[in-house]
């Protein structure tokens, strides 16, 4: 976190803060977790370790980052190895475990008691007790450690060209606590900054832009996508805790464990912010620059319902006041736990069960409630579709009149929204809205080669996917006619039935491994799926949930299902063919046809030629169909819409 407002943020937020700067390193540097917790705690704070923690531990025990044996050697025997970290899990999920780490030899502030703080600060800094957070430990400069609102301590150490200014941090239903802080001269909030230049200054997640007029406004700004989601190379996209958006060398990004690489959301530039973090944060615009931050601090003041990744840590609504200017903030803060009923009105800042949002109550004003959190647009139901979307991106019923929801730019018809046999909605560049060979009915974004005519089928794979040949298809569902289509298939596709023994490298239908029958033929044989979030194993929790929701670890021990509300579907980066990953939607995560693990319905895995599994979308049908290239077949089970 860069600049004057993000050493204030430093101030509101130690916990988070002292944290990434452990991590942030020069790329190819390992990172080495110091005693920034207590034993068994290299990363969080808490009353006691975390499964976080325990990931950390057996990083180092396995070299991929360094540990202080004070911190992650918890049997005191004088190394780091698998049995610390798994003694350090057994704590985290509440087991009866002591664990004894040798005494540190020495400190960081961080580290160090209050109120003696004796830590080791950087030059021009001090180690104090911080004023708004008693018991914690941390470096101040000494504009920071004056005693406020007098605040005549100097900025030139660590910020020159700042004046010690005094400010007031009053959060949610406590009192206003009085803070030094280095501010440049002539500050600017957005609302009295002048139309166009806008150079204000607003809450992370936002930025400072013209109302139209000459006035100025904080506009909420994109987050980046899902890793998943994200475009290749740069791979600016989001994963969840411990893992980082990176470039899978061939064509897609994907979530990898985090081992020291930088996070280049520091480096971006704002207000788009691309960039990597680690942590389960997010990229997004801080003040005056870029910063992996919080669901919560990107969240919108005085509602505050975004996560925090520190176990303990509560989305606070927080008011920061210069002068007679203030600052509507979300921080993450340590603090009692309170339920959403017990929290104040109208800011609710209370805790939920999992998926909910804490509000006003809109029959009872002055309370606050519990409430089930928006479901992503494409988890909604058509034909109301009233799920969430990106900014600038509506909910609308996708397919023409099917029962889909989607989203799409504002003003703008999708390919999936216009009328067949017209079709002339909006597609990514490289396709085509066409009408669906096999669907004739609806529109569809078609690449170069579903466009050329069966069974020539001539048309260019390579900007789709490269290496392969555009083929054609002969597919029969049960009770309709049959349809020739063109797809890009790998050149030398094989059936599993025409595959030679033991290698059996041929070709099956989602949720099969080819094998060999114990001779010179193969066979398709079933993989097992994932099972119940109930009977997951935690913290990894990659099991199935019912439509609407996905499986998590409950913090303590367990896997439940929660709302889904965008989270990535793991899946997708999972290894074939164990595909251990998590789907939303009701869906199952397996391999497909070519070893890849993707989210498919109980249907698409049931075995043909029965195919009675279920649909994740309403209306769709388990239908029995026959895939036919080059003179060979193989019978799916799949999810087809219905003709109206």
């Amino acid at each position: 976190m860069g600049g004057w407002f993000g050493v204030l943020f430093n101030r509101l937020g130690s916990v988070v803060f002292a944290t990434l700067a452990l991590l942030i390193v020069p790329g190819g540097v390992t990172p080495a977790w110091s005693s920034f917790g207590d034993c068994g705690q290299p990363v969080s704070t808490g009353a006691g370790p975390v499964a976080t923690d325990a990931l950390i531990v057996l990083n180092a025990a396995v070299g991929a980052v360094q540990c202080d044996l004070c911190v992650c050697d918890v049997d005191n025997n004088g190394v780091i190895n698998a049995t610390d970290a798994l003694g350090d899990l057994k704590v985290a999920v509440g087991q009866p475990v002591v664990l004894a780490c040798p005494v540190c030899a020495s400190n960081s502030c961080f580290s160090s008691q209050a109120p003696s703080c004796g830590g080791d600060c950087d030059p021009g800094e001090t180690c104090a007790e911080d004023p708004e957070f008693p018991g914690e430990c941390e470096c101040f400069n000494a504009c920071e450690i004056g005693p406020a609102p007098t605040c005549g301590g100097s900025c030139e150490a660590t910020q020159p060209g700042t004046t010690c200014t005094s400010i007031q941090s009053q959060p949610a239903g406590q009192l206003p606590i009085e803070l030094c802080a280095c501010i440049p001269p002539g500050l600017t909030f957005c609302d009295q900054a002048t139309g166009p230049a806008c150079d204000g200054v607003c809450s992370p997640g936002t930025a400072c832009e013209s109302d139209g007029g000459s006035g100025c406004i904080c506009a909420q700004l994109p987050v980046q996508p899902a890793c998943g989601q994200a475009s290749a190379p740069d791979c600016f996209g989001s994963c969840s805790d411990n893992t980082i958006c990176e470039f899978n060398g061939v064509d897609a990004c994907t979530c990898v464990a985090f081992t020291g690489q930088p996070e280049s959301c520091f480096d971006a530039a704002e207000p788009v912010c691309g960039g990597v973090c680690a942590f389960g944060e997010v990229c997004s615009t801080d003040i005056e620059s870029c910063g992996c931050l919080d669901l919560c601090e990107i969240s919108g003041a005085p509602a505050c319902g975004g996560p925090c990744d520190f176990q303990g840590d509560v989305c606070t609504h927080t008011t920061i006041t210069l002068g007679a200017d203030s600052l509507e903030l979300c921080e993450c803060r340590p603090g009692e736990s309170i339920a959403c009923a017990q929290s104040g009105a109208p800011t609710c800042g209370g805790d939920c069960p999992p998926g909910d949002t804490c509000g006003e109550d809109p029959g009872a004003l002055g309370t606050c409630v519990c409430t089930p959190a928006s479901l992503a647009c494409f988890e909604s139901q058509a034909p109301s579709c009233g799920g969430t979307c990106a900014v600038g991106e509506t909910c609308v019923q996708t397919f023409g009149g099917f029962t889909e929801c989607g989203c799409q730019p504002d003003g703008q018809v999708g390919c999936f929204e216009s009328q067949a046999p017209s079709c002339g909605g909006n597609c990514p560049v490289g396709t085509t809205c066409s009408v669906d060979p096999e669907f004739s009915f609806r529109c569809e974004c078609l690449d170069p080669c579903q466009l050329g005519p069966a069974p020539t089928c001539g048309g260019n794979c390579d900007g789709v996917d490269p290496g392969s040949a555009c083929r054609s298809i002969l597919v029969e569902p049960t009770g309709a006619s049959p349809v020739d289509i063109c797809e890009c298939l790998p050149p030398a596709l094989t059936f599993c039935s025409i595959a030679t023994g033991p290698a059996c490298d041929g070709f099956c239908g989602s949720g099969a491994l080819c094998e060999s029958d114990g001779g010179s033929g193969c066979i398709c044989t079933a993989l097992p799926v994932q099972p119940t979030c109930a009977q997951a194993q935690s913290p990894d929790c990659f099991g199935s949930c019912s439509q609407g929701t996905i499986c998590e670890f409950d913090g303590v021990g367990a896997c439940v299902c929660a709302a889904f509300t965008g989270q990535p579907e793991t899946c997708y980066d999972a290894q074939g063919p164990s595909c251990g990953g998590v789907c939303g939607s009701g869906q199952l995560c397996a391999g497909d046809s070519f070893g890849d693990c993707e989210c498919v319905s109980p249907c698409e895995l049931g075995a043909a030629p029965a195919c009675g599994g279920s649909c994740a979308f309403a209306g769709d049908v388990c239908t029995l169909t026959t895939f036919t290239v080059d003179g060979n077949s193989i019978d799916l089970c799949e999810c087809r819409e219905q003709q109206p």
